[in-house]
């Protein structure tokens, strides 16, 4: 809390206008204080401010990142069906080289 000093007295002072003297320091003190406060609120009140609108940021990059890996996820699903297919294809094929290398052996032989 802020104390209210005095000033320098003039020369006597009756007690009524020291008093008043005193609490008009004290208020000005008081004022000059609120001052300091009101302006740290503000300073406080946009930072939050930033805060705020940093967080949002935060929060539409992670949706974002998180859309892309669901598509991601959803592209390989596909991929690795396709992959699937070849293989099975890639297998038929090489079964149908190795019957018709088996059967030029065998007209070969003949």
């Amino acid at each position: 809390m802020v104390k209210a000093r005095p000033k320098k007295a003039k020369q006597k002072q009756t007690g009524a206008s020291y008093k008043q003297e005193l609490l008009m320091d004290a208020v000005s003190q008081l004022s000059k204080e609120l001052a300091k406060l009101r302006e740290r609120k503000d300073d406080l009140e946009r930072k939050l401010g930033e805060f705020r609108g940093e967080a949002v940021r935060a929060q539409n990059k992670e949706q974002q990142l998180r859309d892309e890996i669901s598509r991601l996820v959803a592209k390989e699903g596909i991929i690795s069906q396709k992959k699937d297919e070849a293989d099975r294809k890639l297998k038929s094929v090489k079964e149908k080289l190795a019957e018709v290398a088996k059967i030029k052996d065998e007209l070969q032989n003949l």
